[in-house]
């Protein structure tokens, strides 16, 4: 186990079913850049980590607009998701674990959330070190009922 190091596994194997898209939704593009790369960008950018293993529906997909959209990077796994999150996780924690190379601690976060903040992923992490795991999330807001019509 390698004290301090930080890396985060970035699933990126979605096929966007929900959104009934031609192209997944890690590979649709705002502001003329990948979400997923968007994604990549902002974790790193937090300065917090050294590898990022993305398990990818499309590994060859995935390095290409990787190596486009940041090219100076370093520390990025690609490698084949699996058939649901799940075992796209699993083959992350699994290459990490073949190669001897884990750390104490490991992000998690999704290819399309993008719009994370490096204070979220701090808090994520000072909690996960108090407790041995941590999940970001915001409770449910619920709207009031409209008052039903009378006629």
């Amino acid at each position: 186990m390698v004290k301090d190091a930080l890396y985060a596994i970035i699933p990126a194997g979605g096929i966007g079913k929900r959104m009934q898209s031609q192209k997944p939704k890690q590979f649709l593009t705002i502001d003329g850049e990948p979400i997923l790369c968007k994604t990549l960008k902002t974790l790193a950018e937090t300065g917090l980590f050294s590898k990022f293993i993305i398990p990818s529906i499309d590994v060859i997909y995935t390095k290409k607009i990787i190596k486009s959209s940041l090219p100076d990077l370093k520390g990025v796994i690609v490698i084949k998701g699996g058939k649901n999150r799940q075992e796209s996780i699993f083959n992350g924690l699994q290459l990490l674990k073949d190669n001897n190379d884990l750390s104490e601690f490991i992000l998690i976060h999704d290819a399309v959330r993008a719009l994370v903040k490096k204070e979220t992923i701090q808090a994520v992490i000072d909690r996960a070190k108090t407790t041995g795991a941590a999940i970001a999330a915001r409770p449910v807001s619920r709207r009031p009922r409209p008052a039903p019509r009378r006629s």
